[in-house]
Formats: C-alpha cells, sequence, structure tokens
C-alpha cells in the first residue's frame, strides 16, 4: 500500500472515529507510529485527530444545537461550561484535551454545546491535544516494545485537572 493511501485511510478513520465520539484512537496513532515512524505518525494522528474534531464539533453543533434546558440542568457542570465565555474555555477545551485517553467526543460535544466559535475551537483543541499526541506516541513506542507509559500519564494528568480546576473556579465566582 502506498504511503498516500495509507494516510487518506487513516484520516478518514480518524475522522470516523471523532464523530462516534466513544471509541479510542489510540490503536490508530499505534498503526501510523509502526507504518510512518515516530514523526510522521506523530504528524498524521495529530492531524487525523484535529480534523477529526472540527468535522465532529459541525455535527454536534448542527445536530445538538437545540438541546433543551432540561438536560442541561440535569448536570450543572456541563451547564456551567457551555455558558462559559471563550477567554474561560480555551482552558477548560487544553484542559480537558490534554488528558491522553480522554474520550474525545465528550469534549468535543462541551464546545460545540458552548458559544465558542469553530475557528477557536480548532485552535484550542489542537493546542491540547500535541501533548496528548506526544504522549500516545511515546505510549505507542513503548507499547510496540512491551514497555509501561503510567508516569508520563500521570503528568499529564495532573496538568489537565490543574486547568480544568482554574476554569471551574473562575467560571463559578462569575
Amino acid at each position: 500500500m502506498s504511503s498516500i493511501l495509507f494516510i487518506m485511510i487513516s484520516l478518514i478513520i480518524n475522522v470516523v472515529i471523532a464523530i462516534l465520539g466513544i471509541v479510542p484512537s489510540f490503536f490508530l496513532t499505534v498503526i501510523n507510529v509502526q507504518v510512518l515512524g515516530v514523526f510522521n505518525g506523530f504528524l498524521i494522528s495529530l492531524l487525523g485527530e484535529s480534523l477529526g474534531a472540527i468535522i465532529s464539533f459541525y455535527i454536534y453543533r448542527k445536530g445538538f444545537k437545540q438541546v433543551p434546558n432540561s438536560l442541561l440542568n440535569k448536570y450543572p457542570k456541563i451547564k456551567l461550561y457551555t455558558t462559559a465565555p471563550d477567554k474561560q474555555m480555551w482552558l477548560l477545551i487544553i484542559g480537558l484535551r490534554i488528558f491522553p485517553y480522554m474520550p474525545s467526543g465528550l469534549v468535543t460535544y462541551v464546545g460545540a454545546m458552548s458559544r465558542i466559535s469553530i475557528i477557536n475551537f480548532t485552535i484550542f483543541s489542537t493546542i491540547g491535544k500535541i501533548p496528548a499526541m506526544i504522549i500516545e506516541v511515546f505510549g505507542s513506542i513503548l507499547a510496540i516494545y512491551g514497555l509501561n507509559t503510567w508516569g508520563i500519564n500521570i503528568i499529564f494528568v495532573a496538568i489537565g485537572l490543574f486547568l480544568i480546576y482554574k476554569t471551574t473556579t473562575k467560571l463559578k465566582k462569575k
């Protein structure tokens, strides 16, 4: 199979994974790293996840535009996030994206339900995806060689939790 065809298939699979929202993409990152090498595997995985986030954001926003208030009232944190201005949303989106194995559909859903523009969502989401993708690529290398990734995962989970905490406390003050 040619590299171009492989890359196109990988990107399409990443978009489908993002739209589904609950399927982890880690297995695809492992395959990308094995087939394309570390650097190219990283770039294609990041590009695929970013494209998937943009497309699923658009679909979620159009499909769930009229979410009933009664549903949002059941989940006060999600309602808090969906009404947040871009100034706070960037911390939240980056914080959630940093989690290496966070279901991307949840992050995209929260973004799509908020007032954030698709441009800002794309920027913040991709920035947050970079460290998570580094973890996934590093994890892919370790998985290929049968080693453990817990230490680096804990560091990024702590950073993500801190950013989410900062965002939540700022939103509660308003």
